[in-house]
């Protein structure tokens, strides 16, 4: 039997293992008070048999991130089950490097000011500036920062 991959398919995985025809379904009852994760796994495994329609991948990834791998689960599977989902939600929902880069404005800023005596030559390189721009998806237009040789804190301690 091939190992599922895909995030769907390692939490259809764990629904097998579970819930399903072949399942154990000894955390039904016996992890009702101690975990949000199994009950609301079976709560989303009737549903899902009751109407007859499969789970949305945002039902699927609500109930993945209810577990916090503590440990209490009785089947080793499940938590490596788990596990391997969480990873694969993330891999499959990352947002490309352009967009984590430039969201965070406060890193971007500290990374730029440690080394804005090598940043700001190389950002007045058209050559360089063309490359950075079409790297992190930035408009051709739009022009790259210059950044600060120090930082506001070490600029107002300065002006005390």
């Amino acid at each position: 039997m091939e190992m599922a991959t895909g995030f769907t398919s390692l939490v259809l995985e764990m629904f097998k293992k579970c819930a399903g025809r072949s399942g154990c379904e000894v955390c039904r009852e016996h992890m009702e008070e101690d975990c949000l994760f199994f009950p609301e796994m079976y709560r989303l495994h009737d549903l899902s048999q009751e109407t007859g329609t499969p789970l949305a991948d945002m039902d699927l990834a609500s109930l993945v991130d209810l577990c916090t791998l503590c440990g209490l689960c009785p089947c080793q599977d499940i938590r490596m089950l788990v596990l391997k989902a969480k990873a694969a939600w993330a891999e499959e929902n990352l947002p490309p490097l352009s967009t984590r880069l430039l969201s965070d404005a406060r890193q971007a800023g500290r990374w730029g000011t440690a080394f804005s005596t090598v940043l700001n030559p190389l950002n007045r390189l058209k050559p360089v500036t063309t490359m950075v721009k079409k790297t992190l998806d930035i408009h051709p237009e739009r022009s790259l920062p210059a950044f600060p040789e120090e930082s506001f804190f070490v600029w107002a301690k300065k002006r005390d």
